[in-house]
């Protein structure tokens, strides 16, 4: 009796000793899993918004660059009609990292809600549609002549209009500015 209660003992603790390391096991890998999935998206998250980063800086430069072409056109209007076309080129204004920060949502962790909004405008702005606009502007007055004497002709139409999207252009280039310094 004493020989087979020893038995049933020793199948218990061999039971047990089969039963525990593939559950220990189990719940380990569960956690390694986590902790992999949770350190890739950390790093994914600091990749996107390096990136994030960088694109904003390069857009910064191509608007200073468009502030010099848009004072360049229109220093060119004092001489004659305009001949020139709209050389700032804002089909160049990058937006893949932008686009994925807001797809990830990730920028709204990392801007309020007026800072968003001026982002998403500029994305507006600097599109090859505005830059269509502008020169389509350009193109239907470059040949209008004065109706009356006192009337704007077309290099004044013109040169005001340059002049309201050089504004628009410098206060997006500001709000930009203040944004980058933001997003790390």
């Amino acid at each position: 009796m004493y020989n087979c209660w020893l038995n049933e003992r020793n199948l218990k603790l061999l039971n047990m000793k089969e039963i525990f390391p593939p559950i220990i096991g189990f719940v380990f890998a569960l956690i390694l899993f986590f902790l992999t999935e949770t350190l890739k998206e950390i790093r994914k998250k600091k990749t996107l918004i390096k990136y994030l980063n960088r694109e904003l800086r390069y857009n910064t430069l191509l608007i200073d660059q468009w502030i010099d072409d848009i004072n360049k056109n229109i220093h060119f209007l004092k001489w004659a009609h305009p001949i020139f076309t709209f050389s700032a080129q804002f089909k160049c204004f990058r937006k893949t990292f932008i686009d994925k920060a807001f797809d990830s949502g990730i920028i709204y962790d990392l801007l309020n809600d007026n800072e968003i909004e001026c982002i998403a405008k500029m994305i507006t702005f600097f599109s090859e549609e505005k830059q269509s606009h502008i020169k389509g502007f350009i193109n239907e007055n470059k040949n209008v002549e004065s109706v009356d004497d006192e009337g704007p002709s077309g290099n004044e139409i013109i040169k005001s209009y340059l002049e309201s999207i050089l504004e628009i252009v410098k206060k997006n280039q500001n709000e930009l500015n203040a944004i980058i310094p933001l997003i790390h």
